[in-house]
């Protein structure tokens, strides 16, 4: 990581032709480059007040007896000063016309001044180093870039907002103070410990367990938000998985032939599906062959089976149900499977009204109705768990990660209620002590460098 004194530049918008571009410029001298390079009429950029712009031109050197400087573009100014800025030190942001010849020399010129390149995420890494925001902010900021859906958005806005650093912040003084309590108690004789101490601490930490219990069970659903969840559609080969792939995406994206076995790979699209992002995988049908070419995409529908957060089993109605589909159906946990049954225009068969293991069921024809907005209905009940969620906002894995080792510092502590007051006393007093850096490091109270690398590489450059 570089001196985090220096004064770094970036382009904050992204590369190409626009109506407006953005040069950021954060450190102490930030108001000194930009009165070397803004020529303008009244006083200097140094001189004006925070929290307002003005109009310039840019330029490269100096009026001289011999050469007078070369403009680079008519430019809107804008100050913030320190502490009252993103990152906590002065800040200038240079708006110009966008386009990368423009945008790169104003990059050159800021360069020449003294200033150095900012490396991803650094802005932002600055604004948590000077307590503009908690680490759990931070990482939300990255989150809202990143943010597929109205959904993603407003889950990164409620962890911009605090939602989740409250949460984190709330167990972290309750774990600290019953840590100073437990200190305290080291100094206890055997003989003048408190009356059923050890019974309210274990109940106090009882509840900590499970609010972080509940925590960790929003990790699964803000997996999905931001990453968009895995729906496998799966099936034997000609009933109508590819006609469904084409339904949910609105244009021909699959091969849709009456001959068996069309689709021999596995075809993966991104789609929107009622605000929720959705990887859609059309994959080969499930049969017996000796076609090596076919037999390969089977077995990459295996594999996409094992990681599907859905799975979208197609049939064909008018069937009896083939004995591989029983065996692959009853290997997929009901919670992840929407059975669909296509093709019931063409008859009934008793098979498919019998399979009471069954949970989420569809009849339909994709042949005489679009089946888009009742099976999107369906993956949406199935994919939503709102109950997990804190006001919206959702975990990330590296607060999983870091909760699951709090919970179990606090687990060894319930479990060791047995243990004589004097044992239980040094186990509980260590495992709450450490529980509660663990909690500090979510938020970015305790830290190390390479954990913020790692944060911050995330970011683009210019955040």
């Amino acid at each position: 990581m570089n001196n985090e004194t220096d004064t770094i530049v970036a382009i904050a918008t992204a590369p190409g032709a626009s109506a407006i571009a953005v040069v950021r410029i954060s450190g102490s001298a930030s108001l000194a480059i930009a009165d070397a390079l803004v020529a303008r009429h009244s006083r200097t950029t140094s001189q004006q007040p925070a929290n307002t712009f003005f109009h310039g031109k840019l330029r490269i050197g100096r009026n001289t007896p011999t050469r007078q400087p070369s403009y680079i573009d008519d430019v809107i100014v804008m100050v913030f000063k320190a502490p009252h800025s993103y990152t906590g030190d002065d800040v200038v942001e240079i708006q110009c016309h966008g386009g990368t010849w423009t945008t790169q020399a104003i990059l050159r010129a800021i360069l020449e001044q003294g200033a150095r390149m900012a490396e991803p995420g650094e802005f932002t890494r600055r604004a948590f180093m000077h307590g503009k925001m908690d680490l759990v902010q931070a990482e939300a900021v990255i989150d809202l870039i990143n943010a597929k859906t109205e959904r993603a958005a407003n889950a990164a806005i409620e962890q911009m907002d605090g939602v989740l650093s409250t949460e984190f912040a709330g167990l972290y003084e309750e774990l600290l103070s019953i840590s100073a309590d437990l200190e305290m108690a080291l100094d206890f004789d055997e003989n003048a410990m408190p009356n059923k101490y050890k019974e309210l601490v274990n109940n106090k930490m009882s509840i900590i367990c499970d609010r972080i219990v509940t925590l960790i069970n929003t990790w699964d659903d803000g997996r999905l938000i931001r990453e968009g969840a895995l729906v496998v559609i799966c099936g034997a080969t000609n009933v109508g998985k590819s006609t469904l792939m084409n339904q949910i995406l609105g244009f021909r994206r699959a091969i849709v032939t009456d001959v068996p076995g069309t689709t021999r790979d596995s075809i993966e699209e991104m789609v929107v599906i009622q605000g929720f992002p959705c990887r859609l995988v059309d994959t080969a049908g499930v049969r017996e062959t000796t076609c090596q070419i076919e037999q390969e995409g089977i077995e990459r529908t295996r594999r996409y089976l094992n990681r599907a957060d859905l799975v979208l089993y197609v049939c064909d109605g008018s069937q009896a149900i083939r004995e591989e589909d029983r065996t692959l159906i009853s290997s997929i946990p009901p919670a992840r499977l929407i059975y669909i049954v296509n093709k019931c225009d063409l008859g009934l068969h008793d098979d498919h009204l019998n399979n009471d293991y069954l949970v989420t069921k569809m009849f339909c024809s994709f042949s005489t109705e679009n089946v888009l907005d009742k099976l999107g209905s369906a993956i949406i009940d199935k994919l939503s768990h709102q109950e997990h969620s804190i006001h919206g906002a959702y975990i990330s894995e590296r607060h999983r990660d870091l909760l699951v080792i709090s919970k179990k510092e606090i687990d060894t502590i319930l479990n060791g209620f047995n243990f004589t007051d004097d044992q239980w006393i040094v186990l509980a007093a260590s495992n709450v002590r450490h529980a509660a850096t663990i909690i500090g490091e979510i938020l970015g109270k305790t830290y190390y460098n390479d954990m913020l690398d790692r944060v911050f590489s995330r970011f683009c450059v210019g955040k």
